[in-house]
């Protein structure tokens, strides 16, 4: 398994640069066989965890939260088929600080975290604070189990191995500063090696970050291990062309260590869904009107199940169902985008190698402009300029959503009601947001009967208590809007709509029998709630979510079937009046 440390310097997308930033990252991790990655100055606000699908990569961040700085910050990037082997995820613990637990073969557990520590200029109060929590969180790793401490310390620790045995190797580099003294002090105390120091090897494959003002290379980025584990270590080593933006150059450890899937106890079924874009054709109309009136000639409308049941097979087998497809810009220009940064990785290392040669470095600039131009004009000309020329606003935002924006997923970690304590687990995050969305939607509130009697009482319509005929069904099919997301019956409005008479009328009997009978489906009663982040505020706090509730296609054709303005449905032998604005 080999593992990194790396300053990336940031994470964030400028303006004036068009390439995505996380894209370029992954790909150099793909570059150096890279399996999990402690990244560190990510400088992004919250915490957050976006997947990038064409390199196999998922980032796992945290920072100060919105609206506050946007210095440090640090995450990790695991390969995503590695993911099943994540005993833990990521989660942070301080805006400098994150941990996460793998499981290895032989039943052991590694601890890995993620460090970016304050800089030689910050005041004292920081960095004891900073490793206050670091030696908290080291403590908290038992006995048994791996501790791999990753990332960018601000430090020097120099090459003294007699006076820091077991602590430094005897292929240190430099002399030690302050913030070396605070890092040799830790180690010295949770019984870690630093493993830079513990091979021979050429300065050039240790020094890892070069002075801005001396352009003397130095020793910061560092791989701590126990002691104890220093065996498991093949070599640790700077990997010299990590070009991108950042000034650090990337440390890689090889550990003579396997990860190991993790048994889970559940997996959550994944809906299919259908793919109703074939529905634009006629021919496929015609063959699903045809195959639905075969199957709905004997099948009961009354019970809902088998009626669900035989619409969702028929349309599985005519139009079948949506392959998920990635729309970055960046992958589906692969073979081009890889052979541009393969040739400006090729001229940065001619140049590398000649350092003194100004034509080299001619070259290589030119090559990383060329680069540039190419990149920008791939996504301009083929995501968002030409869904602007079309007017078609939903393909523009999506494109800015994959270049610009990470995407979310659904197992981030949220924070307990008191605000301070962090969920990670599973079980524990679903808890959370069952007892989130309880409290939003059972809020207890007065109210003054006395105010009925100022209302205005109007004549009863007798013609909205006759059950619905199929015109009405009709008509309320009609003006459903497409493309929109199907209940827990997988069920979209495109498929009423070009299902062809006979599925209309069967959902009239269907209507019909709950409309006298006062019994509704229990599947017309649940709903899916969907949470979708504010971009605003920290994405572990529930509050800074809103809440969308996904019902069947179904019962809001019901409540629409009778009136625009005033309709009935019956919901737990219940009638409950819903009112519409009108026009």
């Amino acid at each position: 398994m080999r593992l990194a440390a790396w300053n990336v310097q940031t994470l964030l997308d400028r303006g004036d640069r068009h390439e995505h930033r996380t894209a370029i990252i992954a790909r150099e991790l793909v570059r150096y066989s890279i399996d999990i990655a402690a990244l560190s100055e990510t400088r992004i606000s919250g915490s957050t965890q976006f997947e990038e699908v064409g390199a196999g990569y998922t980032f796992f961040c945290i920072g100060y939260p919105e609206g506050k700085m946007r210095q440090g910050g640090v995450g990790f990037a695991i390969r995503s088929t590695l993911l099943k082997s994540v005993q833990e995820m990521p989660c942070g613990i301080y805006p400098w600080l994150m941990k996460m637990q793998v499981n290895l073969e032989g039943g052991h557990t590694a601890t890995l975290l993620s460090c970016y520590a304050p800089t030689l200029a910050a005041p004292q109060e920081e960095k004891e604070q900073f490793y206050e929590h670091l030696n908290r969180a080291t403590d908290a790793v038992a006995f048994k189990d791996k501790v791999f401490v990753l990332g960018d310390f601000n430090a020097r620790v120099g090459r003294d191995h007699r006076l820091w045995n077991k602590v430094i190797g005897r292929h240190g580099i430099g002399n030690e500063n302050a913030n070396g003294s605070m890092l040799l002090d830790f180690c010295v105390k949770q019984g870690l090696v630093i493993t830079n120091t513990a091979f021979q090897q050429a300065i050039k494959l240790k020094a890892s970050w070069m002075h801005p003002r001396s352009k003397h290379w130095h020793l910061t980025d560092y791989v701590l291990v126990r002691q104890r584990d220093l065996r498991d270590i093949r070599i640790t080593r700077v990997m010299r062309f990590t070009t991108a933006w950042s000034d650090h150059r990337m440390v890689r450890t090889t550990v003579l260590l396997s990860a190991k899937p993790v048994k889970r106890k559940h997996r959550a079924v994944s809906c299919k869904k259908l793919d109703v874009g074939r529905l634009k054709c006629d021919e496929t109309c015609l063959a699903l009107q045809k195959d639905l009136a075969s199957a709905l000639s004997s099948v009961d409308a009354v019970q809902w199940p088998q009626f669900k049941a035989a619409v969702f097979d028929t349309a599985a087998n005519v139009i079948g169902f949506r392959k998920t497809r990635h729309k970055d810009w960046f992958d589906e220009q692969d073979l081009e985008a890889r052979s541009l940064l393969d040739d400006m990785h090729e001229k940065h290392l001619l140049w590398m190698n000649d350092k003194n040669s100004s034509a080299k470095k001619s070259v290589y600039v030119q090559a990383c402009n060329a680069a540039q131009r190419r990149l920008r004009q791939m996504k301009e000309a083929e995501l968002l300029q030409f869904a602007a020329d079309r007017h078609d606003m939903k393909s523009f935002y999506d494109g800015l959503k994959a270049v610009y924006g990470p995407r979310d997923t659904r197992s981030i970690p949220v924070r307990l009601k008191d605000g301070k304590t962090l969920i990670t687990d599973r079980m524990g995050i679903l808890s959370r947001w069952a007892e989130h969305f309880h409290g939003v939607l059972n809020q207890t509130s007065t109210f003054d009967p006395t105010v009925l009697s100022e209302l205005p009482v109007w004549d009863a319509n007798r013609d909205l208590m006759q059950p619905p005929d199929s015109s009405e069904v009709l008509r309320a099919i009609n003006q459903m809007s497409s493309g929109k997301a199907p209940g827990p019956d997988g069920l979209p409005p495109e498929l009423f709509k070009s299902g062809g008479p006979d599925i209309v009328s069967k959902l009239t009997l269907l209507y019909q029998s709950i409309w006298s009978s006062g019994t509704v489906p229990q599947e017309f009663k649940d709903a899916l709630i969907v949470r979708i982040f504010k971009r605003k505020g920290d994405r572990s706090v529930c509050d800074d979510h809103c809440g969308i509730s996904l019902l069947s296609i179904c019962q809001a054709s019901l409540c629409l079937s009778k009136s625009r303005d005033v309709c009935m449905t019956l919901v737990e032998n219940r009638a409950v009046h819903l009112f519409f604005a009108s026009d």
